[in-house]
């Protein structure tokens, strides 16, 4: 069982634990030398052990113990400790009578509080089931979903709420006396279970339905005691057997024995469990194994920011996006008004528009990366000056103000100057004539557009004269045939029109 960079393997009449990846181990004492233990389960230096009818625990890495439950013995060979991974001070305990128990509870107990008190879990809706739990197997990803396993009827169980309801996910085992006697889930996609029985199951809608997977296991089948799905390749999945190690690298579709160097006596495998170092331990009734699985490199998972920036409740295109903090990166609004930053880490970033000629509200926002992407990021832009966005000052570059066209419409937000600044940045910004141009522009039209705007029959004459080339802009084709058309019509007149004599 993992114990951060530790190990500790609950033995008969003996706790042992290794620092160092399961080289070398030592026994524990503080009260737990002596008792039978059945069952480990450990959150960073807190440990919970079950031995007989009682639940232990030490908060000091296993170097003293209490008795935090007792119970009666109700003579089962196996029981079973669970922490819940998203919520650790809650902890499940299999095959256990308090003397609370009465007629209507299961042998499951709970506690909320880190083993400080415990109360036995109801076999609700399930009245006149016997809910027992050789092991029980807590959901990663989705708090409260727990599967608990064993001699009971139905022999295996699921609870969406914490163990206050449970529903019959039994398994149709080879024999009805089939006992489930370990479960292991998918750690990357949380619907895949296997179970190991007599033999193995596989279920891939959260326990609703199960197939067999017995493919090279041998015969008669083996008991499946311990079920170990790699984490860094979850189609690698290894079976503790009552006939050794075998290992499926299909998702148990197909099973194939590992059982080299294991002894004749440690034929029997009763639990696995995996160090940082990426060795499988192997404990069996003639000692402990090791076995070196294979290392992966790491994979990086990144996220992205996203958002969108409107003025007057229409995409803007052309906003500068700046995104500072743990990564520094720019982006341009598209025709949409759209922008995102990609391959970003977990951290704390800024994201800050900008346009000349407008303001945005907010100004920048902060935002958190951790473990999603971030989407909704959004700006509102406003006009500054000359009662339009980009009316007026100076710009350069991409987003920069087209301040004619902004003065004869009114608007940067208009949408024949929506157009033109769109020309200007696919297509005149992307080669080096196109840029001298424009930079020729901002430097030279400035004080005419300060005229125009101050002039109305400038401003028609202006929105005249740029009516043409906005139309050309927008539908090139059908510019490129009306000129065309203009350039023929007088030579096709001439020809149909006889000369006089």
């Amino acid at each position: 069982m993992l114990l951060e960079k530790r190990i500790s393997i609950g033995g008969n009449k003996a706790v042992y634990k290794t620092t160092d990846g399961g080289i070398t181990w030592s026994t524990l004492a503080g009260g737990i030398q002596g008792l039978n233990v059945r069952a480990l389960a450990a959150d960073g230096s807190t440990i919970y052990a079950a031995s007989g009818g009682d639940v232990l625990r030490s908060l000091d890495g296993g170097a003293s113990w209490t008795v935090v439950a007792t119970g009666t013995d109700i003579g089962e060979q196996n029981k079973s400790l669970a922490i819940d991974p998203n919520t650790p001070t809650t902890i499940y305990a299999g095959d256990f009578s308090l003397p609370t128990k009465v007629i209507g509870d299961s042998f499951i107990i709970k506690s909320t509080n880190g083993g400080d008190a415990w109360a036995h879990a109801p076999e609700a809706p399930c009245f006149g089931c016997e809910i027992r739990a050789y092991t029980i197997a807590m959901d990663p990803v989705i708090s409260g979903t727990l599967y608990a396993g064993g001699t009971g009827t139905p022999n295996l169980v699921k609870s969406s709420d914490g163990g206050a309801n449970w529903a019959d996910v039994h398994i149709d085992a080879p024999n009805v006396a089939d006992y489930v006697y370990t479960i292991a889930i998918d750690p990357t996609n949380t619907a895949i279970l296997y179970a190991g029985t007599g033999g193995a199951h596989k279920s891939t809608d959260g326990g609703l339905t199960w197939s067999r997977k017995n493919s090279g296991l041998p015969t008669p089948l083996p008991e499946i005691n311990a079920l170990f799905v790699d984490p860094a390749d979850p189609n690698s999945v290894y079976a503790g057997t009552s006939a050794g190690v075998y290992y499926s690298a299909d998702g148990g579709g197909s099973w194939i024995a590992r059982g080299t160097g294991l002894t004749t006596a440690g034929s029997s495998i009763y639990a696995l469990a995996l160090t940082p170092s990426r060795k499988l331990i192997a404990a069996t009734g003639a000692g402990l194994f090791l076995l070196d699985l294979p290392v992966y490199s790491a994979v990086v998972v990144t996220y992205l920011i996203s958002g969108t920036v409107t003025a007057s409740g229409t995409g803007l295109s052309g906003v500068t996006m700046t995104l500072t903090g743990a990564a520094s990166s720019t982006a341009m609004t598209d025709a949409n008004g759209n922008y995102s930053f990609s391959s970003l880490a977990d951290g704390s970033y800024t994201v800050t528009p900008s346009l000349a000629g407008d303001t945005f509200s907010p100004v920048n926002q902060a935002v958190t990366v951790n473990g999603a992407d971030v989407t909704g990021v959004n700006f509102t832009a406003t006009a500054v000056g000359g009662g339009g966005a980009g009316g007026g000052g100076s710009g350069g570059g991409g987003g920069g103000p087209c301040f004619i066209a902004t003065a004869a419409y009114g608007s940067s937000l208009a949408p024949e100057v929506r157009v033109l600044r769109q020309f200007r940045d696919d297509y005149l910004l992307t080669n080096r004539i196109g840029r001298m141009f424009v930079s020729f522009y901002y430097r030279a039209s400035p004080p005419m557009a300060d005229y125009i705007r101050d002039h109305e029959t400038l401003r028609a004459v202006t929105r005249w004269a740029l009516t043409p080339v906005v139309y050309g802009v927008k539908y090139p084709r059908s510019s490129v045939l009306i000129l065309a058309g203009m350039i023929l019509l007088p030579w096709i007149w001439r020809k149909r029109v006889p000369k006089s004599s």
